[in-house]
C-alpha cells in the first residue's frame, strides 16, 4: 500500500476557533472598561453620601505603634483602641519589613475588641 503525503493543512477550524476567542475577548474587555452595565439612574433632589469614619493604626519598622498618628506604647494600645467607635473603619499601615507576627497581633486585638471593619493598606503596583 502506498501512503500519500498530505501536502496541505486545513486551517478553517483554526480560524473558527480564533474568531470565537476574539469575540469573547472583545466582549470581556467592554465589560471591564465600563466597570458595570450602563444604567440610567433616576433623578433625586437630595442625595446622602455616607463617608465612613476612619481611624489609622500604624506600625513602623522600628516597632513603634501609632493610633491616629499619636505614638502609643504597645502595652497600652488596647486602652486607646477601646475609646474608638467599633463601627468605624480601621486602616492598618505597616512597614513592609514589619514581622507578620506584629500584624496578626494587631488584627487579633482589633477582633477581640469588636472591630469588624479592618483593612491593610498597600501600594498600587500598577502605576
Amino acid at each position: 500500500m502506498d501512503e500519500k503525503e498530505i501536502g496541505y493543512i486545513n486551517t478553517l477550524p483554526l480560524v473558527d476557533v480564533m474568531l470565537v476567542l476574539l469575540t469573547i475577548a472583545l466582549t470581556t474587555v467592554t465589560f471591564i472598561k465600563e466597570g458595570a452595565l450602563a444604567v440610567d439612574l433616576p433623578n433625586a433632589k437630595a442625595q446622602t453620601i455616607e463617608v465612613p469614619k476612619v481611624f489609622t493604626v500604624t506600625i513602623t519598622n522600628d516597632r513603634i505603634w501609632y493610633v491616629n498618628g499619636i505614638e502609643v506604647n504597645e502595652d497600652n494600645i488596647n486602652l486607646k483602641l477601646e475609646l474608638l467607635n467599633r463601627e468605624d473603619l480601621c486602616e492598618i499601615y505597616t512597614d513592609k519589613t514589619v514581622m507578620v507576627e506584629d500584624l496578626t497581633l494587631m488584627m487579633s486585638r482589633l477582633n477581640t475588641l469588636g472591630f469588624s471593619k479592618v483593612v491593610i493598606k498597600t501600594k498600587n503596583i500598577n502605576n
